[in-house]
């Protein structure tokens, strides 16, 4: 199925929310890419223009359904770790270990979202 528009999207996905059987909804959504500096890793969400923004503004939406209707609501978020390594002057070594601290920073009950998600998430 080609899905045209917008509309189109959130109608389809509005009613997959419906119908779902389960009581907790995970939305996958503002996936964004790493960039590899000495400092450490970079979420560089405004890398893919507003892709990474406009996809966690969608899934707020639905999410903000989903919960008015009685679901329970998660997020989870696709980080492309691996398409600007080649950007970087570091060695694999010091990549992994960069990665695996952002990893266990952003992981987790403690986790802290990018402040630029934070907004979206609050709004």
């Amino acid at each position: 199925m080609k899905i045209t528009n917008e509309a189109e999207l959130m109608s389809l996905l509005t009613k997959d929310i419906e119908e779902c059987k389960k009581n907790r909804i995970v939305l996958q959504a503002g996936h964004f890419p790493l960039l590899y500096c000495n400092e450490g890793a970079i979420e560089a969400i405004e890398e893919w223009g507003h892709f990474s923004r406009y996809t966690l503004e969608l899934a707020c939406q639905l999410g903000n359904y989903a919960r008015d209707i009685g679901k329970n609501v998660e997020f989870t978020f696709w980080v492309d770790d691996k398409t600007y390594r080649d950007r970087s002057r570091l060695n694999h070594r010091q990549m992994s270990k960069i990665k695996r601290e952002l990893y266990q920073e952003r992981s987790g009950k403690t986790a802290e979202l990018p402040s630029v998600y934070k907004e979206i998430m609050k709004q």
